[in-house]
């Protein structure tokens, strides 16, 4: 990936990110602002510390900000159930599940932190690359894809769910499968891993405009009156 491609990829998910928080609080209920804007606050510590890692040259910089580069750990998981909960529509799935996601995210994440220790790539694309030196961190998310994958599948079949937002479910699964498979195979993990990162974030962001499109209709409704 060239380096204007990447730091261009990386400015769209500053934008993107930008645009879930403001519909989420213009739009969606006090529940689900709660829920999302705590994703998106990693999200937004993640893109910052890759940005720094591509514009530095000062190798402490990289020390700081090494941590955040993992907190993908936390949030892929919190964007998948959101996800789902908006889209499959089942009332047996409680909102607040969202805060126990977070607590075993954040607990993964501590572990991955002080057992496995960190490599240092520098690269032409990316500037500083930071990864782990075990594979099972990225193993136990692409394993999460296979989990929403098949539960998209399943919610086609569920009266209630939206069935768009099914297959953005679906497709969002598999292409994040795809890039942490490749990342599996090469060192760098970073540009791999962002593909399946804006894959969910725009899952998530359609999901918030279905309460969008809910409000702009009760307000043509309210007009027609």
């Amino acid at each position: 990936m060239n380096i204007y491609i990447y730091l261009s990829f990386l400015l769209f998910l500053v934008f993107l990110s930008y645009e879930v928080i403001t519909s989420t609080l213009k739009f969606c209920p006090i529940k689900i602002k709660e829920a999302v804007i705590l994703p998106l606050i990693l999200i937004c510590f993640r893109i910052g510390s890759l940005l720094t890692l591509l514009l530095v040259d000062d190798i402490k910089y990289v020390y700081i900000v090494r941590n955040f580069i993992f907190l993908n750990i936390i949030y892929i998981p919190m964007l998948i159930f959101l996800s789902v909960y908006v889209f499959y529509r089942n009332t047996k799935i409680n909102i607040n599940w969202i805060y126990g996601i977070f607590f075993i995210g954040a607990a993964a994440y501590m572990i991955c932190i002080f057992i496995y220790p960190m490599e240092y790539y520098i690269s032409m694309s990316y500037g500083y690359n930071v990864v782990f030196n075990s594979q099972l961190p990225y193993k136990i998310l692409l394993c999460i894809n296979a989990v929403s994958f098949f539960i998209g599948v399943k919610s086609l079949r569920f009266k209630h769910s939206i069935k768009w937002g099914s297959f953005i479910i679906i497709l969002a699964s598999l292409v994040f499968i795809g890039g942490a498979a490749a990342s599996l195979k090469s060192t760098e993990h970073i540009g791999y891993l962002l593909i399946g990162d804006l894959s969910w974030i725009i899952c998530l962001y359609t999901s918030i405009l279905t309460f969008k499109i809910k409000a702009k209709g009760h307000n043509i409704v309210k007009y027609s009156m």
